[in-house]
């Protein structure tokens, strides 16, 4: 019985110092123009809410597809 709580105390300390998750937003769009988000210098379409997002975060500068159609994102 001292095993198990002692066991027990010991499990409890060890998940208080385990790192946190991070907090990962996926946004995927079809038939996506490079000029949709302000984040990337373009200025035809204002997204504040992206660029806060993108700015407090990270952003993926050279992202690229193999098919240039819409067809490949529907068949997910």
């Amino acid at each position: 019985m001292r095993f198990l709580f002692f066991l027990l105390i010991i499990l409890n300390f060890t998940t208080a110092f385990t790192q946190q998750r991070p907090n990962i937003i996926y946004i995927m769009s079809d038939d996506h123009d490079g000029q949709a988000i302000s984040a990337y210098n373009k200025t035809f379409i204002q997204t504040p809410n992206i660029d806060r997002i993108a700015n407090d975060g990270m952003r993926f500068d050279k992202a690229f597809v193999g098919n240039s159609i819409c067809g490949p994102s529907r068949a997910t």
